[in-house]
């Protein structure tokens, strides 16, 4: 999976989740470990 938000971030690093954009985004797509653990 290639798609990735409009930031300067990557979804698959960890340090993701400290940017809210990015975190909501993972969220969204539920594809980030942590995401979903937060989705939860």
């Amino acid at each position: 999976v290639a798609i990735k938000p409009e930031t300067d971030c990557d979804v698959y690093n960890e340090t993701a989740a400290a940017n809210p954009l990015c975190a909501t985004f993972t969220l969204s797509t539920g594809e980030y470990l942590f995401g979903s653990l937060v989705a939860e």
